[in-house]
């Protein structure tokens, strides 16, 4: 093991293009159907091992946990519990993803964490082994590991590449309000009866967003986007709407919400139109990046 020697990474947020959920497990999990991308905006992550046995985080943000409610401490203890490993470990996240806005960013921290400790370790884990325990952490946590464009099924942890998405200026914006992801999912096992009753197929829209990326049509791609979770999180975060008029008044090809919400991400044409809307949300108190694939 390196010890002593600061490690750094980078931990990128992720937004679904595509994001359904396909039923309810027996152990209270979901089964989901998703097509997650990675994008620039980014958390930084630095890690310095030591023969200590003892943990500590700190963050530039006063309002993230520095306890074992924190991901990246999830991923060390699973990291450890893996490999068996004993370690101590001082992190540092320094954070621009907006907090539990479905963009994956304490996931991603994580997912950094655990790449960290991989190298740190000198251990050179086989994928399937990053896997096991980044699936303990978290269910995007695994994706993040990776990022790019794939497929993800299962709770999380089934992973297919796919055609790398073609370049796309984006805008991200949150409206401060945060949504609990467990909640989010009560909502739509209340109005779907824990999905026992049918809701529609939307698996034709999937198809042709597959087929959009195969061919690196950024129109295709943005008439195809879906995410189930709008259903019931705009009813009860109305600014995601607020944000959505506000960047297609802007020059927004389309918006979504990214994973549970409440983030909203819009496609823009160039990265000028794309500056020129964050500025507009900036100026009516709107937390707003311009970001890429």
């Amino acid at each position: 093991m390196i010890l002593g020697k600061t490690f750094f990474d980078r931990a990128y947020a992720k937004i679904n293009l595509y994001l359904d959920v396909t039923s309810r497990r027996e152990d209270g999990y979901h089964n989901i159907c998703s097509v997650m991308q990675t994008i620039s905006l980014s958390d930084e992550i630095s890690l310095t091992l030591s023969e200590e046995k003892e943990d500590s985080i700190s963050c530039n943000i006063a309002d993230i946990p520095t306890d074992e409610r924190n991901l990246a401490i999830k991923a060390l203890n699973a990291f450890r519990n893996e490999t068996g490993l004993n370690f101590g470990a001082k992190i540092h996240i320094e954070k621009n993803i907006p907090i539990a806005g479905g963009l994956a960013g304490g996931s991603s921290d994580a997912a950094a964490v655990i790449r960290i400790l991989s190298e740190a370790s000198e251990i050179e884990l086989p994928d399937d082994k990053l896997i096991k325990i980044a699936n303990k952490v978290g269910a995007d946590v695994p994706f993040c590991l990776f990022g790019g464009t794939m497929m993800v099924t299962g709770v999380g942890e089934i992973l297919k590449p796919l055609p790398k998405c073609p370049k796309m200026y984006f805008v991200v914006a949150n409206s401060g309000e945060g949504v609990s992801t467990p909640w989010a999912y009560s909502m739509l096992d209340n109005k779907y009866e824990n999905f026992t009753i049918y809701r529609g197929n939307s698996s034709q829209r999937l198809q042709f967003l597959l087929t959009a990326l195969q061919n690196s049509d950024i129109k295709g791609v943005q008439n195809n986007i879906y995410n189930i979770f709008e259903e019931v999180i705009e009813n009860e975060r109305p600014l995601v709407n607020k944000i959505k008029q506000i960047m297609c008044s802007s020059g927004a090809e389309a918006c979504l919400m990214s994973g549970s919400g409440p983030s909203v991400f819009g496609f823009f044409d160039d990265e000028k139109t794309a500056s020129e809307a964050k500025d507009i949300l900036l100026k009516k108190g709107i937390r707003a990046f311009c970001a890429t694939t």
